[in-house]
């Protein structure tokens, strides 16, 4: 699978230059401009030359960028123009979820102000917003109520400043005067192809599945694929990253059967909450997490990643909804089925249903080739009260060991010896590099 944010870790140096893929290029000024505090930003590293801290250093990040931007605008790809209408939607997304986890009551104190965002004078500039204070809480509804009224008031103003505003101003979400915010850029009313074609350079460069491209990036990518449409960008470029022409094809189907519309602002806001989300994971705050999944599903109902995240956070208070989700997530192709498979395995015995969670982790098994070598943040199990989490190197390996305690507890000896040897097995072929099949 194109893993754009790979290809910027494998970068020779840590700040942009002409030794850059363009990949990288697009994908380093998507992540800067859309950074906060609640996720880690993606960049190069070298124990040589370890980099800048981007993340501390509100200068550094601005350096990176204006380098970033400079090289793409030399090599034909008018980074100006990618950042305004290729981007827009992304920009606007930024404030608006840390203006709305303000107004919701949950937002870490000093999130924006890591970001070096100053809510109170974006606040002054952008036009009133009345929300109903009554019942408060944290709940999807509640996130629907307020991010309709960021689209309807805040959205056409965060777009005319994108259109005008200068580029370091937008990566560094500085605050403009009110008088700034009056009335839609001519740019955003005119020519619809413009905007369409940069949405579809930064879906090519930086968005890894097709499948969250946009409908128009899609249709032009076949276009281009199909010899009518030129290159928005000179070829060279273009031909870094090679989209599989079935994939590109399916898709388009899928879409055209299912009727599917492209991400409106509620929906790019709910990636937004979707980082926000994980950060409260990791503090324990899954109640509130669940929240902001919850309405990040109801945005984006097609995401497994975000299905697969509310199932997780679902476990400690409702593990029956928790392995609702959970199957839903892995029904739509969730990327670390591993993951998944252990989280579903967990509800089930929650649910006193040890055979159903053997005999999804045998099927899963069958299926299985190393390597799924990623860490994972699993609940650790079996669960305290206050179920904490714990992380693990490796998901099949913590999978592995689950079912050879649960073999052993329920006194099924022949199950028990059958994933020991798998475990050590696995383990081994692991620690080999090995890609063989264990059934």
């Amino acid at each position: 699978m194109f893993d754009p944010h790979r290809t910027l870790l494998s970068e020779v140096s840590t700040s942009p230059d002409a030794r850059w893929w363009t990949i990288s290029l697009v994908t380093a000024v998507r992540g800067l401009l859309t950074w906060t505090p609640a996720e880690e930003l993606v960049w190069p590293s070298h124990a040589t030359n370890p980099g800048p801290k981007l993340e501390a250093n509100p200068d550094a990040r601005l350096e990176a960028f204006v380098a970033a931007t400079n090289e793409l605008t030399r090599r034909g790809l008018d980074a100006d123009s990618l950042v305004r209408y290729g981007m827009p939607n992304e920009i606007a997304a930024v404030l608006g979820g840390l203006l709305m986890l303000r107004d919701l009551g949950i937002e870490e104190p000093e999130l924006a102000d890591q970001r070096g965002v100053d809510l109170e004078a974006w606040r002054a500039a952008l036009p009133p917003v009345e929300l109903n204070t009554s019942g408060g809480g944290v709940s999807a509804e509640r996130l629907g109520e307020i991010a309709m009224a960021y689209a309807r008031i805040y959205v056409p103003a965060l777009f005319s400043w994108i259109a005008s505003a200068p580029l370091t101003s937008l990566v560094m979400l500085s605050p403009p005067e009110a008088s700034q915010l009056g009335h839609p850029h001519p740019g955003f009313n005119g020519d619809t192809k413009i905007r369409e074609q940069y949405a579809w350079l930064v879906d090519r460069f930086s968005t890894p599945s097709i499948r969250d491209w946009l409908t128009t990036s899609l249709q032009y990518e076949f276009r281009w694929q199909d010899g009518t449409q030129p290159p928005p960008c000179p070829l060279d470029c273009m031909i870094e990253r090679e989209v599989d022409k079935d994939e590109l094809n399916a898709e388009l189907a899928r879409r055209s059967a299912h009727s599917r519309g492209d991400p409106d602002p509620q929906s790019v806001l709910a990636s937004e909450v979707d980082s926000h989300a994980r950060n409260l994971v990791a503090q324990g705050r899954h109640h509130e997490a669940a929240a902001l999944f919850e309405f990040a599903a109801l945005q984006r109902p097609y995401d497994a990643d975000i299905r697969n995240n509310l199932g997780f956070c679902l476990m400690p208070e409702n593990p029956r909804a928790a392995l609702k989700e959970l199957e839903t997530a892995a029904y739509m192709g969730y990327d670390h089925p591993a993951v998944n498979v252990y989280n579903r395995a967990c509800c089930h015995l929650v649910l006193e249903q040890p055979r159903d969670a053997m005999a999804i982790s045998e099927e899963h098994w069958a299926a299985t080739t190393l390597p799924e070598a990623h860490g994972a943040i699993l609940w650790r199990w079996p669960p305290d009260p206050d179920w904490s989490l714990t992380k693990v190197d490796e998901p099949n390996g913590a999978l592995a060991e689950l079912m050879t305690r649960l073999a052993c507890n329920m006194g099924w000896q022949e199950d028990q010896l059958r994933w020991e040897e798998r475990s050590r097995l696995y383990n081994a072929a692991r620690d080999d590099k090995q890609t063989e099949r264990f059934e």
